[in-house]
């Protein structure tokens, strides 16, 4: 950015978008930073900003959001968590003694 241009954008004020748009970014880190509303999106983020008086449509908020860093939290991923056969606890003594192996293949008739 050249000198004049610096200075330039110093002295003009803001444009009324730009003032919404920075009162809107401001209640949006507000409203994330309560307990239990920092995993709003921007649909649930926009209507609260409604609630609040500040009208937004929610592709405007998703955007503001994005760009100041602001993520809706998370759940993880569920994780499947598989037996542990190499473990060292003692294995439970077969008792009935019995061998599961099939003499040969049982199949259905289909009647």
């Amino acid at each position: 950015m050249t000198r004049a241009a610096y200075y330039k954008s110093i002295a003009c004020e803001l444009s009324a978008t730009a003032v919404k748009q920075k009162q809107i970014v401001t209640e949006i880190k507000r409203i994330h930073s309560l307990p239990s509303l920092d995993d709003y999106g921007s649909p649930r983020m926009a209507r609260e900003l409604s609630n609040v008086g500040l009208s937004s449509s929610v592709n405007t908020v998703a955007k503001l959001m994005r760009q100041a860093g602001i993520r809706a939290r998370t759940k993880p991923n569920f994780r499947i968590a598989t037996t542990d056969s190499q473990h060292d606890l003692p294995i439970a003594p077969n008792r009935l003694d019995q061998l599961f192996i099939a003499q040969k293949p049982i199949y259905c008739s289909g009647t």
